[in-house]
C-alpha cells in the first residue's frame, strides 16, 4: 500500500506545513473512495473451481464444494450480487437515495460488468440483470451452461 511519502509533492507540503497532516490525510480517504469506486465498476472475476466468481477487493467469495452436487449458474447467481444501496451503507444522507436513482445506477455499474466480464472470458456467454428495478435494485452475473 502507498504511503504519504510515495505521493508527489508530499516532502514540499511536510516542509510548509508540517503540522497540518489531516488535510493529507482526505487525500489519502479521496485515493481509498476512488480505488473502491473503480472495484466495484471493473471488478476481478476469477474461474474457481469450474464457477466465474466476483472477488471484492480482499474479501474472496465462497467457492463451490468439488464434493457437493451445486449447480453452478445457481452458485454464480448467489454470489456475484450487489446491492446498490449497500454502496451507500455510511453515506449519511442515503436515505434521500430514490429507488429510481439506484436503478439508474445500477444500470451503469451493470455496462461496466457486462463490458468486464465478456471481455475476461470471451467465448462464454453470461446472463446479467437486476433485481428489484425501482424497488431495491440489485445487480447479479452468472454463466449461462446447457
Amino acid at each position: 500500500m502507498a504511503k504519504f511519502t510515495d505521493i508527489p509533492g508530499f516532502d514540499l507540503w511536510e516542509h510548509k506545513s508540517p503540522n497540518n497532516l489531516d488535510s493529507f490525510f482526505r487525500i489519502e480517504i479521496r485515493a481509498r473512495c476512488f480505488a473502491a469506486v473503480l472495484q466495484v465498476l471493473n471488478p476481478t472475476v476469477n474461474a474457481v473451481s469450474g464457477a466465474y466468481l466476483r472477488f471484492s477487493g480482499d474479501k474472496r467469495n465462497e467457492e463451490p464444494n468439488a464434493d457437493d452436487k451445486v449447480n453452478l449458474s445457481d452458485f454464480e447467481f448467489r454470489q456475484n450480487r450487489l446491492r446498490v444501496k449497500d454502496l451507500f451503507f455510511y453515506d449519511p444522507d442515503s436515505d434521500q437515495l430514490s429507488p429510481k436513482l439506484l436503478t439508474e445506477i445500477a444500470e451503469e455499474i451493470l455496462k461496466y460488468w457486462e463490458i468486464n466480464v465478456r471481455n475476461s472470458f470471451p467465448g462464454l456467454e453470461f446472463k446479467f440483470g437486476i433485481l428489484e428495478p425501482n424497488i431495491d435494485p440489485e445487480i447479479y452475473f452468472f454463466a449461462e451452461r446447457t
